[in-house]
């Protein structure tokens, strides 16, 4: 590599062998990785290719043609940090709601929230939005906010101090319906919590419902994120701006869970972690989360199918006495099939889209679930 000239920017770059009919491998792709100073502005930059000699193996030129490039300049972002704060979690929902309908929140970052790229924001880029944040697992860049969880704490109202407190609650009635429970001291607009679940739990998500009495025109997204883990991913938003949940304790979500009969019943837990609460000035506050012994030594069942992605380019499904999964793109092609699996827990390699995956139990009827995977 050599700088031919200061004034025009002009680089020659060179790559040979010195043996004798060496040749470079394979038939496509990068030969050199450049590694650039850019400039601060942003805009697009044209990359002129000049004078281009290729020698075959007799050292005769051959023939070879020659496409300008382009170098873009864009600025800094994560995609989905509507709020910049280097993190993708439910609080990005909320600028974005707010931008959206006209709010204009200092600091947002528009690019970041252009989740299809088309320089407008609507309920499109919250829906992709959602998806992105339910389909990351642990990442440095896009995840939920981590903060120091003790898995052994308990919930005790009356040593719970000055915070704000996410716990879950089980029915003394029906040991099958769960709470997930916020008691604030806060005003609280959204809130994001992930549950890790003992094995032999399984959360019916299509169950989940806001409690009207905590509620008022927000919505809800439950999705289990990481079937190794057993964990589950809670999303509370409004699409309305600057929306409060209502009270400041008690239940906002109620579900059911299934459990398997074949499981030890009086070591259970839910555990509540990674909590993200928004409040009324559309920046995180703190929170505290907890673990909850969950007591089903009066319930047992088949755990119903669940599918998901907790990777790049991988989905899984899980359950009980599973006989056949289907895995379709959107436009009903087949992806992968498997019949009779021996595992309750499936990995399958898949290219990055959307899927509906159609799952067959012994002594269930048909399961259709619909996965993003990044």
């Amino acid at each position: 590599i050599a700088r031919m000239s200061d004034s025009t920017q002009l680089y020659k770059f060179m790559a040979y062998s010195l043996k004798s009919k060496d040749t470079l491998m394979g038939n496509d792709g990068a030969v050199l990785h450049l590694y650039l100073t850019v400039p601060d502005t942003v805009r697009s930059y044209t990359i002129d290719l000049k004078k281009a000699v290729l020698v075959d193996t007799s050292a005769t030129a051959a023939d070879i043609t020659l496409t300008d490039g382009k170098l873009s300049i864009l600025p800094v972002y994560y995609i989905g940090d509507s709020d910049g704060d280097e993190q993708v979690n439910v609080t990005d929902i909320v600028w974005l709601v707010a931008w959206i309908n006209g709010k204009n929140p200092d600091g947002f970052q528009k690019e970041a929230a252009d989740m299809d790229g088309n320089g407008s924001w609507n309920v499109v880029d919250v829906v992709k939005l959602v998806d992105l944040i339910n389909a990351t697992v642990s990442s440095s860049k896009v995840a939920v906010r981590r903060t120091e969880t003790d898995d052994a704490k308990v919930y005790n109202a009356k040593a719970a101090g000055k915070t704000n407190h996410v716990y879950l609650c089980q029915s003394e009635t029906d040991a099958a319906t769960v709470d997930l429970c916020l008691d604030n001291i806060d005003g609280v607009q959204a809130l994001q919590v992930d549950m890790v679940l003992s094995s032999g739990i399984a959360v019916e998500t299509s169950t989940a419902e806001l409690l009207s009495d905590r509620s008022d025109g927000h919505v809800i997204s439950f999705k289990c994120v990481s079937a190794a883990e057993n964990r589950y991913r809670l999303l509370v938003w409004s699409l309305r701006t600057d929306n409060p949940l209502k009270g400041n304790t008690g239940p906002v979500v109620r579900f059911k869970v299934q459990t398997s009969s074949e499981k030890e019943t009086d070591t259970l837990t839910g555990k509540l972690q990674d909590a993200v609460l928004t409040g009324m000035d559309r920046k995180a506050v703190n929170s505290e989360t907890y673990m909850t012994k969950l007591d089903f030594s009066t319930t047992g069942g088949q755990l119903l199918a669940k599918a998901g992605s907790d990777a790049k380019g991988r989905l899984w499904v899980s359950g009980d006495k599973l006989k056949e999964i289907g895995v379709y793109d959107l436009a009903g092609r087949l992806s992968a099939k498997v019949i009779d699996p021996e595992e309750e827990l499936i990995y399958l390699p898949v290219s990055a889209g959307v899927y509906l995956v159609r799952v067959k139990q012994e002594g269930q009827s048909l399961s259709v679930m619909k996965v993003l995977v990044p």
